[in-house]
């Protein structure tokens, strides 16, 4: 009889920016709602990330209502930050931690979006927020308008 390995499974997404550390910071926490796909969240509203330690990245509508979808657990500017993903407007909302790093590469910034996936989660949550981050990492690549390989 074989045991069934329930150990998280490690997520990694990156891509080369040709932008410094700090720039590529900036743009990834203060122009999210520029940048993040509009295909992922309701019409006509817009993403908003409070800058700090124990801020919140939320969805603003039309009428001022806000959905939570994390909050910042740790800030580290132009190097890193992690935040506690929950998206509070989804069913299933387990809070997932994801890391984003900024790291300084020969052609700019490489910026590396981490997570793990619980077992249990797969398969069906794991597409979904592969899904998300990976359309995510490569809009932010497009609003930076650089053309650079993808780092590993």
């Amino acid at each position: 009889m074989t045991s069934l390995d329930l150990r998280p499974l490690p997520v990694r997404h990156s891509v080369d920016v040709r932008l410094p550390p700090s720039e590529a910071f900036d743009l990834f926490t203060r122009e999210i709602g520029v940048w993040w796909p509009k295909g992922d969240r309701r019409p006509g509203t817009t993403l908003e990330m409070e800058r700090r330690r124990g801020g919140r990245l939320t969805e603003r509508r039309a009428d001022g209502t806000r959905f939570e979808w994390g909050r910042i657990a740790a800030w580290e500017p132009n190097r890193r930050f992690v935040l506690t993903w929950t998206r509070e407007a989804e069913e299933d909302h387990e809070e997932l931690p994801i890391a984003v790093t900024f790291a300084r590469t020969s052609t700019g910034t490489c910026v590396t979006v981490s997570y793990e996936l619980a077992a249990s989660a797969l398969p069906r949550a794991s597409a979904a927020v592969m899904q998300t981050w990976r359309g995510a990492l490569a809009a932010a690549h497009r609003h930076a308008m650089q053309t650079v390989a993808v780092c590993v």
